[in-house]
């Protein structure tokens, strides 16, 4: 896990420990890099103690060539 999952992980963790309206909307960009690890990043949501409102996936696409 890197530095940036553990700053996800805390910011989520005090989020699920204190009531609050906050709705927040994850996004995730899917790309040719990044479509191998989709098993990862959504067991790695799955785990985070805070549920959110809404998760949209989309996919990038490169436009020109």
């Amino acid at each position: 896990v890197g530095v940036q999952h553990k700053i996800l992980q805390n910011i989520f963790n005090v989020l699920s420990k204190k009531p609050t309206s906050i709705k927040i909307k994850l996004t995730t960009i899917i790309t040719k890099i990044n479509i191998y690890e989709l098993n990862y990043i959504v067991s790695f949501v799955d785990n985070l103690p805070y549920k959110f409102d809404m998760w949209r996936f989309y996919q990038f696409t490169r436009n020109g060539k």
